[in-house]
């Protein structure tokens, strides 16, 4: 199975980076831009990517403590989904940002690799 990885920092401390990242409705706010819109109905959230791709992703984690959220996309083109964030903090007070996600069919690797390298460079 495919899986993706990006790995980025943030001028953040943890705690205010987990702030946005542990909020399931924050992808506008995490990457203006990136992401135009989401809409959240319990613990599935629709998000509208300015490329025009709308994922509806469901919330399978969030462990505070970890600084950890999983999601899946359900419904749509991959068959199979799941991706995590995890924030681990810098000795400079900075956090890193571990994202990564696995995929079916494999020849959406590409597009995942892409969108999420600019979903990073935008956070």
């Amino acid at each position: 199975m495919p899986l993706v990885q990006v790995d980025f920092e943030l001028d953040l401390d943890p705690d205010s980076a987990w702030e946005l990242f542990g909020d399931f409705s924050a992808p506008p706010r995490l990457a203006p831009g990136f992401v135009t819109d989401c809409m959240v109905n319990g613990d599935i959230r629709t998000v509208t990517f300015a490329n025009g791709v709308v994922a509806r992703e469901r919330l399978v984690s969030l462990d505070p403590a970890r600084r950890r959220l999983a999601y899946t996309v359900v419904g749509g083109q991959p068959e199979h989904h799941h991706a995590v964030f995890k924030l681990l903090p810098l000795e400079c007070g900075g956090t890193a940002v571990q994202w990564t996600a696995d995929f079916l069919p494999g020849a959406l690797a590409p597009m995942f690799q892409g969108m999420m390298e600019e979903g990073a460079r935008v956070m």
